[in-house]
């Protein structure tokens, strides 16, 4: 009797303990500092503990034929709720969690954009490049393309 119950016991806790549910991940608190989007002529740096952002325009001056020769930086300060940086957050880590093949290209010249997230001791980062309008890769780049130009002007290409 004793040698039934030591061998059917363990058996019932390892059913109780695996019979959890998987955690949700959805809303978890993921330690990062900032996030980064970068396009061939902008990069707009948002902070996590900030509700100001950074937007750099980079212009450039023909200097003759396809030459291009920095001319000035122009820089913009942009508002961000709390709810809105986490969204950003969000489609973010997902463009960069779960990276895409683009089956069509475009010219060099056309299109990159450049997402990354860094927190204490790692960044992440995820770069498409030869794109002929970033907004449209995914769900998620188009969410932070419209979340972005509700602030400010971020090139697509």
């Amino acid at each position: 009797m004793k040698i039934k119950i030591f061998t059917i016991l363990p058996i019932i806790i390892i059913c109780i303990s695996c019979s959890k549910e998987p955690k949700n991940n959805a809303n978890f608190d993921f330690p990062w500092q900032e996030i980064k989007i970068e396009n061939s002529t902008q990069i707009l740096e948002i902070e996590k503990y900030s509700d100001s952002a950074l937007l750099k325009n980079f212009l450039y001056k023909q200097t003759g034929g396809f030459h291009y020769k920095l001319d000035r930086v122009e820089e913009q300060v942009l508002i961000f709720s709390n709810k809105e940086r986490d969204s950003l957050f969000k489609y973010v880590f997902e463009t960069i969690k779960r990276p895409l093949n683009i089956e069509h290209f475009c010219t060099d010249y056309v299109g990159n954009i450049r997402f990354e997230i860094t927190g204490d001791n790692y960044r992440f980062s995820n770069k498409y490049s030869s794109i002929c309008s970033w907004d449209t890769i995914s769900p998620e780049t188009s969410k932070i393309y419209e979340l972005i130009n509700k602030k400010a002007r971020f090139d697509n290409k």
